[in-house]
């Protein structure tokens, strides 16, 4: 019984150190996905709101973002954006884009020389919903929903 509820414990540990709802922002957060490993970290820690340009306080995220890819040899970078649900589809669509083109050529400067893809997927694939059971507004899901994510391939 023991070891049971040890395996238990150390199981229910690792879920909730993946857990991106508890994540304060610029902190990166790792998860195994099918598609292999996947980096993630607050679009808001790095963008400002419904802008394109990396902030300069970004650095040190970018910093330790570029250092974990390096570390881990691949063949080849997805760079994916998120945006929330608030504001036109097409234009969520494109910020989200030009926001992964940022990060991609940022991580270029930096002497991460894997091949990279950008995707720009803008309020596709939420973590979570972007509203409350009762249709409000929920500012803290539409914060978990802006995110760039990196999957090593």
């Amino acid at each position: 019984m023991k070891n049971t509820l040890a395996a238990l414990g150390l199981t229910l540990l690792s879920l909730t150190a993946c857990r991106p709802d508890k994540t304060p922002q610029g902190e990166i957060v790792s998860r195994q996905t099918p598609e292999g490993p996947v980096l993630g970290l607050s679009a808001d820690w790095l963008f400002e709101d419904g802008r394109p340009e990396l902030k300069p306080t970004a650095e040190p995220a970018l910093q330790q973002l570029a250092q974990r890819v390096r570390a881990q040899p691949r063949t080849l970078l997805l760079v994916r954006c998120y945006t929330d649900s608030r504001g036109d589809d097409n234009e969520n669509a494109q910020l989200a884009q030009v926001r992964a083109e940022a990060v991609a050529g940022w991580l270029r400067q930096h002497q991460v020389t894997v091949p990279m893809e950008v995707q720009g997927l803008g309020e596709a694939d939420p973590l979570v919903p972007n509203a409350r059971p009762d249709g409000s507004d929920d500012p803290e899901a539409r914060a978990r929903n802006r995110r760039v994510e990196i999957v090593l391939r």
